[in-house]
């Protein structure tokens, strides 16, 4: 199989549809999710983003001196703007030796470019959206179906497809019957240096979660596992739930801090000062991003033992596995916030788990040996 060289590869990165630079830093996720590229930059890779945003993106170049940055510069409805674009961006894509999706949303038009312009397409997604849709129970046979044609149709153009587990990548083969040989796994990784575990004061009795405040993270489960206990709950992120989830509080007598979205830099000294991270959701596509930053802090994890989850986790060991029942997210609460030693070893054991196979180095070489076999 052939290979290229990293200083001759162009790599255009699709954005999710209607996603910014500015989204990224608004919702906290700008400097992890740009240090992959920033990585692939310095071993010589020419990177250009594809966003939604308008002017206003320039206001990050520099934030990421050197990547190109194709935004909406005409000022189009989103939508136009979305059907145009293999079109209004044809000189940077003509010059692509190879296009990626950053998720399977908005992929569609990285598709289209792919076959105007004759690139070859990575596929990367961090979750599969039929395979959470299942997850849900929700019965909606019109909507999978779509989902389902959908994902085959992006798998089957794909010239390589990255996922972040390898559930995923079972999934894939056996829903679409997909060559195993054009799936790579490339783990979410972690930036160990800024996530580790800081002198800093953690106090007894607070429990923190990050993430989306929505119904598939559990969270009010989560606050009813709390009630009664004196504990303090901190709550890195928003969503829809962020009234009713207060609502909860009030009622349960249960002391909860919302910190909404917080830039990526402030995490790891709010993680330190918590006693445990608690990540009970229903179900999850690959290990969360947060659960995996927690760990890197050296925090002991209490998680669902659910898929995304609890096949990546070692009871016991690197983390403690639960239910996501109340009652069963409150007794391993108990349990591990009453074992002093417990939780010294399950954080020990945490931070040198991500260390080893969860690191920006590791996730950027594995993505440069896929880039270097499918690039023009």
């Amino acid at each position: 199989m052939r290979s290229r060289e990293s200083h001759s590869i162009h790599l255009v990165l699709f954005f999710s549809r209607n996603v910014s630079l500015r989204t990224w830093a608004e919702v906290g996720m700008f400097d992890r999710e740009v240090a992959l590229y920033l990585k692939h930059q310095k071993e010589g890779l020419k990177i250009s983003f594809l966003t939604y945003g308008d002017e206003s993106e320039l206001e990050y170049s520099e934030r990421i001196p050197g990547i190109d940055i194709l935004y909406n510069k005409w000022g189009l409805p989103l939508p136009l703007y979305f059907l145009l674009i293999p079109l209004l961006h044809s000189g940077a894509l003509r010059r692509a030796s190879v296009l990626k999706t950053n998720q399977l949303s908005g992929g569609r038009i990285a598709l289209w470019s792919s076959r105007l312009w004759r690139k070859p397409l990575i596929v990367r997604c961090g979750n599969i959206p039929s395979d959470m849709t299942a997850q849900t129970h929700i019965k909606n046979p019109v909507h999978m179906r779509r989902l389902r044609r959908y994902e085959a149709k992006m798998f089957h153009a794909a010239t390589a497809i990255i996922v972040a587990a390898p559930a995923m990548r079972d999934y894939i083969t056996r829903t679409y019957s997909v060559l195993d040989s054009l799936i790579h796994v490339v783990s979410n990784h972690v930036l160990t240096d800024l996530f580790r575990p800081k002198v800093v004061s953690s106090l007894p009795n607070r429990l923190c979660f990050m993430g989306r405040l929505e119904k598939q993270k559990n969270v009010e489960t989560l606050v009813e596992a709390c009630s009664g206990t004196g504990l303090d709950l901190v709550l890195i992120g928003n969503g829809s739930l962020r009234n009713d989830i207060k609502a909860l509080a009030m009622n349960s007598g249960v002391n909860v801090t919302f910190m909404g979205n917080l830039p990526h830099a402030e995490l790891p000294y709010q993680l330190c000062k918590s006693r445990i991270y608690v990540h009970a959701t229903h179900y999850e596509g690959s290990p969360p991003k947060a659960l995996l930053e927690a760990m890197s802090c050296g925090l002991p994890v209490i998680c669902s033992n659910v898929p995304g989850i609890g096949e990546f986790i070692i009871h016991g060991v690197t983390g403690w596995l639960c239910g996501t029942s109340r009652e069963e997210i409150r007794n391993a609460i108990d349990i591990v916030l009453r074992d002093g030693d417990l939780q010294e070893r399950l954080g020990r054991n945490a931070r040198e788990f991500i260390v080893k196979s969860f690191t920006l180095d590791e996730a950027a070489r594995n993505e440069v040996a896929i880039l270097k076999t499918v690039a023009l």
